[in-house]
Protein backbone atom coordinates (compact mmCIF):
# COMPACT_ATOMS: atom_id res chain seq x y z
CA UNK A 1 0.00 0.00 0.00
CA UNK A 2 0.62 3.17 -0.12
CA UNK A 3 1.41 5.88 2.37
CA UNK A 4 -1.35 7.57 4.15
CA UNK A 5 -0.15 10.97 2.24
CA UNK A 6 0.39 9.59 -1.18
CA UNK A 7 -3.08 8.14 -0.58
CA UNK A 8 -4.91 10.97 0.43
CA UNK A 9 -3.04 12.91 -2.63
CA UNK A 10 -4.17 10.18 -4.79
CA UNK A 11 -7.87 10.81 -3.48
CA UNK A 12 -8.03 14.47 -3.54
CA UNK A 13 -10.02 14.50 -7.03
CA UNK A 14 -11.13 17.14 -9.47
CA UNK A 15 -9.68 20.00 -7.85
CA UNK A 16 -6.92 20.90 -5.29
CA UNK A 17 -6.93 21.53 -1.60
CA UNK A 18 -4.48 24.51 -1.59
CA UNK A 19 -3.23 26.97 -4.78
CA UNK A 20 -3.11 25.25 -7.65
CA UNK A 21 0.41 24.86 -9.42
CA UNK A 22 2.09 23.85 -12.89
CA UNK A 23 0.75 24.87 -16.18
CA UNK A 24 -3.11 24.24 -17.27
CA UNK A 25 -4.68 23.56 -20.52
CA UNK A 26 -7.38 26.55 -21.50
CA UNK A 27 -9.33 27.87 -18.96
CA UNK A 28 -12.76 28.07 -20.58
CA UNK A 29 -15.89 26.16 -20.68
CA UNK A 30 -14.85 23.14 -23.67
CA UNK A 31 -11.40 23.20 -22.77
CA UNK A 32 -10.60 19.36 -22.27
CA UNK A 33 -13.89 17.20 -23.69
CA UNK A 34 -13.97 18.98 -27.39
CA UNK A 35 -16.77 21.85 -25.90
CA UNK A 36 -19.68 21.37 -24.00
CA UNK A 37 -20.74 18.65 -26.92
CA UNK A 38 -17.62 17.09 -27.62
CA UNK A 39 -16.16 13.58 -26.10
CA UNK A 40 -13.28 12.48 -25.65
CA UNK A 41 -14.53 9.45 -24.18
CA UNK A 42 -15.21 6.84 -26.40
CA UNK A 43 -18.30 7.88 -27.86
CA UNK A 44 -20.77 6.82 -25.13
CA UNK A 45 -22.04 10.55 -24.36
CA UNK A 46 -25.47 8.93 -25.54
CA UNK A 47 -25.85 6.97 -22.62
CA UNK A 48 -24.13 8.50 -19.56
CA UNK A 49 -25.64 9.93 -16.79
CA UNK A 50 -24.93 10.64 -12.88
CA UNK A 51 -25.81 7.09 -11.98
CA UNK A 52 -22.48 6.11 -13.46
CA UNK A 53 -20.71 9.31 -12.30
CA UNK A 54 -21.40 9.45 -8.82
CA UNK A 55 -20.00 5.94 -7.96
CA UNK A 56 -16.71 7.75 -9.18
CA UNK A 57 -17.13 11.01 -6.80
CA UNK A 58 -17.94 8.58 -3.70
CA UNK A 59 -15.16 6.11 -4.67
CA UNK A 60 -12.48 8.89 -5.25
CA UNK A 61 -12.85 11.92 -4.38
CA UNK A 62 -15.20 12.09 -1.01
CA UNK A 63 -12.36 12.13 1.16
CA UNK A 64 -11.38 15.52 0.31
CA UNK A 65 -14.38 16.70 -1.70
CA UNK A 66 -17.05 14.95 0.70
CA UNK A 67 -19.50 16.52 3.09
CA UNK A 68 -16.58 17.32 5.36
CA UNK A 69 -14.27 19.03 2.64
CA UNK A 70 -10.02 19.17 3.55
CA UNK A 71 -8.42 22.52 3.32
CA UNK A 72 -11.35 24.47 1.99
CA UNK A 73 -11.84 22.32 -1.32
CA UNK A 74 -15.71 22.54 -2.57
CA UNK A 75 -17.81 20.07 -2.23
CA UNK A 76 -18.51 17.84 -5.10
CA UNK A 77 -20.51 15.10 -4.70
CA UNK A 78 -23.97 15.73 -6.13
CA UNK A 79 -25.52 16.53 -9.03
CA UNK A 80 -26.18 19.69 -8.12
CA UNK A 81 -22.56 20.09 -6.81
CA UNK A 82 -21.23 19.77 -10.76
CA UNK A 83 -23.80 22.00 -12.22
CA UNK A 84 -22.86 24.89 -10.32
CA UNK A 85 -21.26 27.55 -11.77
CA UNK A 86 -17.02 28.09 -11.49
CA UNK A 87 -15.43 31.25 -10.28
CA UNK A 88 -13.52 30.17 -13.37
CA UNK A 89 -16.28 30.66 -15.38
CA UNK A 90 -18.41 27.47 -16.82
CA UNK A 91 -19.50 24.97 -14.53
CA UNK A 92 -17.89 22.83 -11.50
CA UNK A 93 -18.00 20.30 -14.13
CA UNK A 94 -16.22 21.86 -16.71
CA UNK A 95 -13.56 23.20 -13.95
CA UNK A 96 -13.67 19.60 -13.15
CA UNK A 97 -12.40 17.81 -16.58
CA UNK A 98 -9.74 20.82 -16.59
CA UNK A 99 -8.15 20.16 -13.72
CA UNK A 100 -8.39 16.16 -14.53
CA UNK A 101 -6.92 16.70 -18.10
CA UNK A 102 -4.23 19.64 -16.88
CA UNK A 103 -0.45 19.33 -18.04
CA UNK A 104 2.08 18.90 -16.98
CA UNK A 105 0.33 16.36 -14.09
CA UNK A 106 1.96 18.91 -10.98
CA UNK A 107 -1.26 21.36 -11.00
CA UNK A 108 -3.61 18.85 -12.24
CA UNK A 109 -6.07 16.40 -10.31
CA UNK A 110 -5.36 13.92 -8.68
CA UNK A 111 -2.00 15.72 -7.24
CA UNK A 112 0.60 15.28 -9.36
CA UNK A 113 -0.92 12.22 -11.01
CA UNK A 114 -3.71 13.42 -13.37
CA UNK A 115 -6.87 11.96 -14.36
CA UNK A 116 -6.43 8.36 -16.13
CA UNK A 117 -7.97 8.48 -19.27
CA UNK A 118 -11.62 6.39 -17.97
CA UNK A 119 -12.49 9.38 -15.29
CA UNK A 120 -11.71 12.06 -17.96
CA UNK A 121 -13.80 9.94 -20.73
CA UNK A 122 -16.90 9.63 -18.48
CA UNK A 123 -16.99 13.50 -17.46
CA UNK A 124 -16.56 14.28 -20.99
CA UNK A 125 -19.72 11.79 -22.22
CA UNK A 126 -21.93 12.77 -19.84
CA UNK A 127 -21.43 16.33 -19.95
CA UNK A 128 -21.89 15.52 -23.90
CA UNK A 129 -25.12 13.77 -22.91
CA UNK A 130 -26.22 17.10 -21.68
CA UNK A 131 -24.91 16.17 -17.89
CA UNK A 132 -28.65 14.01 -17.16
CA UNK A 133 -29.23 13.39 -13.01
CA UNK A 134 -30.34 9.93 -12.25
CA UNK A 135 -32.75 8.75 -10.09
CA UNK A 136 -32.85 5.78 -7.70
CA UNK A 137 -34.60 3.31 -10.16
CA UNK A 138 -31.26 3.80 -12.68
CA UNK A 139 -33.29 6.39 -14.73
CA UNK A 140 -32.75 9.66 -15.77
CA UNK A 141 -34.17 13.04 -14.20
CA UNK A 142 -33.76 16.69 -15.35
CA UNK A 143 -30.07 17.56 -16.44
CA UNK A 144 -28.41 20.37 -18.01
CA UNK A 145 -29.68 19.16 -21.66
CA UNK A 146 -33.33 18.64 -20.63
CA UNK A 147 -36.03 17.93 -18.62
CA UNK A 148 -37.28 15.09 -16.55
CA UNK A 149 -36.31 11.61 -18.18
CA UNK A 150 -33.78 13.39 -21.24
CA UNK A 151 -31.45 10.74 -22.18
CA UNK A 152 -33.32 7.78 -21.19
CA UNK A 153 -31.57 4.87 -18.93
CA UNK A 154 -33.90 2.36 -17.69
CA UNK A 155 -33.40 -0.22 -14.62
CA UNK A 156 -29.69 -1.36 -14.78
CA UNK A 157 -29.42 -4.87 -15.33
CA UNK A 158 -28.44 -6.89 -11.69
CA UNK A 159 -25.32 -8.67 -11.72
CA UNK A 160 -23.56 -11.33 -9.43
CA UNK A 161 -19.69 -10.94 -9.66
CA UNK A 162 -19.32 -14.41 -7.98
CA UNK A 163 -21.73 -16.31 -9.94
CA UNK A 164 -22.88 -18.07 -7.04
CA UNK A 165 -26.31 -18.14 -5.31
CA UNK A 166 -26.28 -18.09 -1.68
CA UNK A 167 -28.62 -21.65 -0.91
CA UNK A 168 -28.30 -22.63 3.13
CA UNK A 169 -31.31 -20.87 3.92
CA UNK A 170 -31.42 -18.78 6.98
CA UNK A 171 -28.26 -21.05 8.59
CA UNK A 172 -24.35 -20.06 8.99
CA UNK A 173 -25.20 -17.62 11.08
CA UNK A 174 -23.47 -13.56 10.13
CA UNK A 175 -23.24 -15.67 6.79
CA UNK A 176 -26.78 -15.82 5.79
CA UNK A 177 -28.76 -14.06 3.00
CA UNK A 178 -26.31 -12.02 1.55
CA UNK A 179 -28.68 -8.19 0.06
CA UNK A 180 -31.43 -9.30 2.01
CA UNK A 181 -32.34 -6.52 5.03
CA UNK A 182 -31.48 -8.21 8.03
CA UNK A 183 -33.04 -6.80 10.88
CA UNK A 184 -36.55 -6.66 8.84
CA UNK A 185 -36.02 -10.57 8.19
CA UNK A 186 -35.49 -11.03 12.26
CA UNK A 187 -38.40 -9.06 12.88
CA UNK A 188 -40.56 -10.87 10.76
CA UNK A 189 -39.24 -14.15 11.42
CA UNK A 190 -38.91 -13.47 15.49
CA UNK A 191 -35.53 -14.85 15.66
CA UNK A 192 -32.33 -13.11 15.79
CA UNK A 193 -31.27 -9.53 16.01
CA UNK A 194 -33.36 -6.39 15.09
CA UNK A 195 -31.23 -3.58 16.43
CA UNK A 196 -27.51 -2.40 15.58
CA UNK A 197 -26.44 -2.06 11.73
CA UNK A 198 -26.39 -4.98 9.45
CA UNK A 199 -26.00 -5.10 6.02
CA UNK A 200 -23.62 -6.29 2.92
CA UNK A 201 -20.73 -5.14 1.17
CA UNK A 202 -20.43 -6.46 -2.79
CA UNK A 203 -17.90 -5.62 -5.05
CA UNK A 204 -20.53 -3.79 -7.30
CA UNK A 205 -23.71 -1.46 -7.03
CA UNK A 206 -26.13 -3.82 -8.72
CA UNK A 207 -25.44 -7.30 -6.98
CA UNK A 208 -28.39 -9.38 -6.93
CA UNK A 209 -29.86 -10.57 -3.83
CA UNK A 210 -28.57 -13.87 -2.33
CA UNK A 211 -25.87 -13.34 -4.67
CA UNK A 212 -22.68 -15.36 -2.67
CA UNK A 213 -19.76 -12.82 -2.02
CA UNK A 214 -17.21 -15.15 -2.48
CA UNK A 215 -13.61 -12.83 -2.84
CA UNK A 216 -13.46 -10.03 -0.06
CA UNK A 217 -10.55 -8.04 -0.13
CA UNK A 218 -7.84 -8.18 2.41
CA UNK A 219 -8.14 -4.78 4.90
CA UNK A 220 -12.21 -4.20 4.03
CA UNK A 221 -14.44 -2.60 6.55
CA UNK A 222 -17.67 -0.61 7.39
CA UNK A 223 -17.32 2.38 9.82
CA UNK A 224 -19.80 4.77 11.53
CA UNK A 225 -19.05 8.20 11.83
CA UNK A 226 -21.14 10.79 13.49
CA UNK A 227 -22.62 13.86 12.45
CA UNK A 228 -18.80 15.50 12.93
CA UNK A 229 -17.38 12.96 10.93
CA UNK A 230 -15.46 11.03 13.92
CA UNK A 231 -15.48 7.40 13.35
CA UNK A 232 -17.21 5.53 16.05
CA UNK A 233 -17.34 2.05 15.28
CA UNK A 234 -15.56 0.03 12.72
CA UNK A 235 -16.69 -3.34 11.43
CA UNK A 236 -13.95 -5.72 9.72
CA UNK A 237 -15.93 -7.64 6.55
CA UNK A 238 -14.15 -11.39 6.67
CA UNK A 239 -13.04 -12.97 4.35
CA UNK A 240 -15.72 -16.12 4.96
CA UNK A 241 -18.36 -13.48 6.14
CA UNK A 242 -20.40 -13.73 2.35
CA UNK A 243 -19.89 -9.86 2.73
CA UNK A 244 -22.38 -9.47 5.68
CA UNK A 245 -21.34 -7.01 8.63
CA UNK A 246 -23.40 -6.62 11.84
CA UNK A 247 -22.67 -5.09 15.84
CA UNK A 248 -22.93 -1.49 17.19
CA UNK A 249 -25.90 -2.11 19.37
CA UNK A 250 -24.83 0.70 22.09
CA UNK A 251 -23.45 4.24 21.99
CA UNK A 252 -23.90 4.54 18.43
CA UNK A 253 -24.65 7.89 16.55
CA UNK A 254 -28.18 8.83 15.48
CA UNK A 255 -28.10 10.00 12.89
CA UNK A 256 -25.08 8.24 11.26
CA UNK A 257 -22.83 8.40 8.33
CA UNK A 258 -20.95 5.52 7.09
CA UNK A 259 -18.08 4.71 4.82
CA UNK A 260 -16.55 1.63 3.28
CA UNK A 261 -12.44 1.51 3.64
CA UNK A 262 -9.85 -0.86 2.57
CA UNK A 263 -6.18 -0.33 4.48
CA UNK A 264 -7.31 2.94 5.72
CA UNK A 265 -8.31 4.44 1.68
CA UNK A 266 -12.28 5.58 1.87
CA UNK A 267 -13.88 3.33 -0.96
CA UNK A 268 -16.99 5.03 -0.71
CA UNK A 269 -19.32 6.85 1.37
CA UNK A 270 -22.55 7.77 3.02
CA UNK A 271 -23.39 11.55 2.60
CA UNK A 272 -26.26 12.19 3.80
CA UNK A 273 -27.33 11.18 7.56
CA UNK A 274 -29.16 8.22 8.08
CA UNK A 275 -31.20 6.55 11.34
CA UNK A 276 -32.38 3.47 10.06
CA UNK A 277 -29.19 0.67 10.77
CA UNK A 278 -30.99 -2.05 8.57
CA UNK A 279 -29.01 -1.18 5.25
CA UNK A 280 -30.15 -3.34 3.06
CA UNK A 281 -33.49 -1.83 3.17
CA UNK A 282 -32.65 1.13 0.74
CA UNK A 283 -28.97 -0.51 -0.61
CA UNK A 284 -31.05 -3.02 -2.91
CA UNK A 285 -29.44 -3.85 -6.21
CA UNK A 286 -31.41 -1.28 -7.78
CA UNK A 287 -31.45 1.52 -4.61
CA UNK A 288 -33.99 2.46 -2.80
CA UNK A 289 -34.65 5.97 -0.55
CA UNK A 290 -32.44 7.72 -2.97
CA UNK A 291 -29.39 5.21 -2.45
CA UNK A 292 -27.55 4.34 -5.56
CA UNK A 293 -27.88 0.48 -5.21
CA UNK A 294 -25.37 -1.62 -2.56
CA UNK A 295 -22.54 -0.89 0.04
CA UNK A 296 -20.09 -2.04 -2.18
CA UNK A 297 -16.31 -1.73 -1.98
Amino acid sequence: MRSSVLSLAVFVFLFSCGPEVGVEQPDDAGAAGGGAGGSTGGGNGASVTFCEVKPVLQAECGSCHGVSPVAGAPVLMTWADLQASSPRGGTMLDRSIIRLSTTPVAGAMPPNIGGNAADIGLFTDWRANGAPDCVPDGGTGGGAGGGAGGGGGGIVATTCASGLTWSFGNNLGVRMNPGEACASCHQSRRRGPVAGFMGTVYPSLHEATMCSVTSVPAGLSVQILDQAGVVRSTFTISSTSNGNFYGGTVGMPSPYRARVVQNGVVKSEMLGAQTNGDCNVCHTAQGAQGAPGRIHW
